[in-house]
């Protein structure tokens, strides 16, 4: 049943039904639903969601603004820590990315209030948080990494974790980037 006025349906049965008709409403009606945007998908955004926004996402924000330079990118958590974490600053500082500016966010910031392309979702506790359809956004991706921050040991124990995690960060997004340009 639709409301009257309304664009968007009082009830589904199921998410899946939700993801069938959504592209449809929001198409014919974009210039009413304020989450729509009128921009491509080559203009939109990507957002990168994990807990603490504070390691993963943040290294996959920095190395996804390396390689897709001019392309609007984000990252955010559903529990954001206080800083970026110290040694995902390091990490990404030995490859030349500088984070030092970069600071957790909440998703709460970006949840219907700008054009996202793409949803990156790095962490299980995320994945499991996160809305299963994001407003306007054209794919949901869950690519889980381990949480360097968890690892127990020396300090250059720590750090060797996260720059293992950033690189198959790397590895990944760059697969990625391959996958959609083809």
């Amino acid at each position: 049943r639709w409301r009257r006025g309304s664009h968007i349906p009082f009830a589904f049965k199921s998410i899946g039904c939700w993801l069938a008709v959504a592209p449809a409403i929001a198409a014919r009606s974009s210039k009413r639903c304020p989450w729509r945007s009128n921009m491509s998908p080559q203009e939109a955004g990507i957002l990168v969601l994990c807990t603490g926004n504070s390691a993963r996402s943040q290294m996959a924000e920095a190395l996804l603004r390396k390689h897709l330079p001019g392309k609007t990118v984000h990252s955010a958590g559903t529990e954001p820590a206080e800083r970026v974490h110290p040694f995902a600053v390091e990490a990404l500082k030995e490859i030349g990315l500088d984070a030092g500016e970069q600071k957790p966010k909440h998703l709460r910031d970006f949840l219907g209030k700008s054009p996202i392309h793409s949803v990156i979702i790095v962490c299980d506790g995320a994945n499991e948080t996160c809305p299963a359809v994001w407003p306007g956004a054209y794919e949901r991706l869950f690519w889980p990494f381990e949480d360097p921050a968890a690892l127990e040991g020396t300090d250059e124990e720590k750090l060797q974790k996260f720059r293992e995690i950033r690189d198959a960060i790397d590895t990944r997004i760059q697969d990625w980037i391959r996958e959609t340009s083809a």
